[in-house]
């Protein structure tokens, strides 16, 4: 095992030869993987995946604007819109006006909003904590710098 990777210690193993390899690959297979492992996990509570991550989000950020959930998790404007009127249809979100400016819509939850996300934060929690035992902190870190090098390529583009 001489040609492993010094700082991998997490599963699977990563050979010297392909710690340099390009990662689209990885990510793309990584985010469909995701996809279906967060969607077995939510549909138990009645919602799809991108619904229970927005409203986890805006449990902990209550009052962020539509842009902010965008950027956060790389929506389409056009999905990110579709899933706010579910949520909101559902009754779980408020979107108003901020009262300074006026152009800005802020999202919060509503009683019933605030039940359901508390349950699927957990939920949430729970395959964090099932990725963290197949990674270590390094690689965790390091997923989210490709992500947010991810964003900020299509950002510039």
């Amino acid at each position: 095992m001489d040609d492993l990777a010094d700082e991998n210690d997490g599963w699977p193993p990563v050979l010297d030869s392909e710690v340099d390899a390009p990662v689209i690959r990885s990510v793309h297979a990584g985010y469909h993987a995701l996809s279906r492992v967060l969607a077995k996990a939510t549909r138990e509570h009645g919602l799809e995946s991108s619904e229970a991550v927005v409203l986890a989000y805006i449990r902990s950020n209550s009052g962020c604007s539509a842009i902010e959930v965008r950027r956060r998790f790389g929506f389409h404007r056009s999905t990110l819109s579709s899933v706010l009127d579910r949520l909101e249809g559902d009754d779980l979100i408020v979107r108003h006006r901020n009262s300074y400016d006026g152009r800005r819509f802020e999202l919060t939850l509503t009683p019933a909003g605030r039940i359901r996300a508390g349950i699927l934060d957990s939920v949430l929690n729970d395959v964090e904590l099932e990725i963290a035992g197949f990674t270590s902190r390094a690689q965790r870190r390091g997923a989210l710098a490709v992500f947010e090098a991810c964003i900020a390529i299509e950002r510039d583009a």
